[in-house]
């Protein structure tokens, strides 16, 4: 199987417009591209980069600056937006929504995004958003809706040519579906498979995404040795990316290492922005307490 990365808008995609190690120049680069959109004179083009916009600044946590920009965008639509980018854009304000740990309103406007006109036009984008809507459904407790979800996404065939979004995410969402449903070695299977493609089709956002669903998965089971193997695939962007301090961050509470979560701790906070980390994992881990 080869990854194309020449799909449909492949640009406007997360996976793509927020690769972990570009996150912090992309921000710097934000405000010069806005001053910029007023020279550019097609409707669509201007709505296409500023939902790159919304995206970077999602990714580095600033949250408020990305829910105006929505709202904005909601407000005064492109003339003549076509049904595929208006999906797109309700893509994108619920991936903000998820971020700002808004599940339900995350899966309100992923579901109708679902079109056809957005998988006929932007595949990648179609499956960036059913990753989008399964997440939300779970993380919001609605197990009948991300079933649903995950066995739309198995009906989908993945061709030699298919985008890396098309090639890895329906496989993580079955990863997960397998998880939710206690299938640990189906799950581990898809896991293992959505990594492999992710690693072949070398875009590091989706490296990421799946070794940190694979690693939450084990940490859930304790499993922690092949946890810490996981995360080591994508421990290299603990830098730069929040999503991998904070797998970082998970892993060493897990371990009870006190030392590694302390330095873990540091750079999730430095990272997160407006973002919420789970408190549990901000408090001192209690095995490494008590050896103390």
């Amino acid at each position: 199987m080869r990854c194309s990365p020449n799909s449909a808008r492949g640009s406007t995609s997360p996976a793509a417009c927020s690769a972990c190690s570009n996150r912090a120049a992309a921000l710097a680069q934000e405000p010069r591209i806005a001053s910029l959109l007023e020279r550019i004179g097609h409707a669509g083009t201007r709505e296409l980069v500023n939902a790159n916009r919304v995206q970077v600044l999602t990714a580095n946590g600033r949250l408020r600056e990305a829910g105006t920009l929505l709202e904005d965008l909601r407000l005064r639509p492109a003339e003549g937006r076509s049904a595929a980018m208006d999906a797109w854009m309700r893509i994108v304000a619920a991936a903000h929504a998820l971020e700002a740990d808004r599940p339900a309103q995350a899966a309100a406007l992923a579901a109708p995004a679902l079109t056809d006109a957005l998988r006929t036009t932007a595949p990648n984008q179609y499956a960036w958003g059913q990753y989008v809507a399964f997440t939300a459904e779970r993380r919001r407790g609605d197990r009948t809706a991300a079933a649903a979800i995950a066995a739309a996404a198995a009906r989908w065939p993945v061709d030699a040519d298919a985008a890396p979004e098309v090639a890895v995410l329906p496989l993580l969402v079955a990863a997960e579906q397998a998880a939710l449903d206690g299938d640990d070695a189906r799950a581990d299977a898809a896991f293992e498979q959505a990594l492999a493609r992710a690693e072949r089709c070398r875009v590091p956002a989706l490296i990421l995404r799946a070794s940190a669903a694979h690693a939450d998965h084990l940490i859930a089971r304790g499993d922690l040795d092949r946890a810490v193997a996981v995360a080591g695939r994508s421990a290299g962007w603990a830098l730069q990316s929040y999503e991998a301090s904070l797998l970082q961050l998970r892993l060493y509470h897990a371990l009870a290492d006190a030392g590694a979560w302390r330095l873990a701790r540091t750079r999730a906070l430095a990272l997160a922005g407006e973002r919420t980390i789970p408190p549990e994992l901000l408090a001192t881990p209690g095995e490494a307490l008590a050896r103390r």
